[in-house]
């Protein structure tokens, strides 16, 4: 069962004018609803790949090739199809010492080229995440941006969501009905806003990181997607 959270926010208006509808009648309430849901995701994305350097721009570059072939041979070795990668990043920068005392780079100097490669990687098997990172570290990989957790179809939960605040809404606006002695009508106008985020991306530990001379396996933890929507509605007083 997934926890439902709800922060409120109420507001009564009498007589005042807001930019969608208009003078408001003096018989009316609007309030805020918030609510949020967590739910486990059920798709992870992988961003992994090479980084190589050398004076000459073609090494570098043919040394990428190399690694990153066996990388991606890797990672299919696993079982991942061609349409469930794609390249996230490719790039060919020129290398510049700092310029003493300070952060900036002396450009007029070039030491070497540095070509970056890296994929993306989606599964819908999450066990399969910490597989993917230690199959490419082993076969070359040395750099990792990011493992990415989310939900597939995720129209349901925010329609659980929205619902949730709506009700939120309505909830408010009896509390502050009832101090007054008066009804909540039926809903007269309604915005809406929908979101959704979820856990900072997992750590990727760096390909010298061991225990007694073996790869330990990558700790990966899913976590939870948080899912929110919060809504401004107009009702009625009776």
């Amino acid at each position: 069962m997934h926890k439902l959270g709800l922060v409120t926010i109420a507001t009564l208006a009498l007589g005042l004018t807001t930019a969608q509808a208009g003078p408001l009648d003096p018989h009316t309430i609007v309030v805020s609803g918030y609510a949020e849901i967590q739910v486990k995701p059920d798709h992870a994305t992988v961003d992994i790949g090479v980084v190589t350097s050398d004076k000459i721009t073609a090494k570098a570059l043919q040394a990428n090739n190399v690694e990153m072939q066996r990388v991606v041979a890797a990672i299919k070795a696993l079982g991942i199809p061609d349409d469930a990668m794609q390249t996230s990043d490719f790039s060919i920068s020129a290398l510049h010492p700092k310029v003493k005392g300070s952060y900036d780079e002396d450009d007029s100097i070039t030491l070497g080229y540095e070509v970056t490669n890296k994929v993306s990687v989606s599964v819908s098997d999450l066990e399969k995440v910490a597989d993917i990172i230690d199959a490419a570290v082993n076969a070359g990989a040395n750099s990792s941006n990011s493992v990415n957790f989310w939900v597939k179809n995720n129209a349901a939960n925010q329609d659980r969501a929205l619902a949730a605040a709506v009700r939120d809404a309505r909830h408010n606006a009896e509390i502050m009905a009832s101090a007054e002695h008066t009804n909540v009508g039926k809903m007269i106008a309604m915005t809406n806003m929908r979101s959704e985020f979820g856990p900072p991306p997992a750590f990727v530990p760096p390909p010298d990181i061991n225990i007694a001379g073996v790869m330990a396996r990558v700790p990966v933890l899913p976590g939870q997607i948080t899912i929110n929507a919060s809504v401004t509605v107009t009702f009625a007083i009776e």
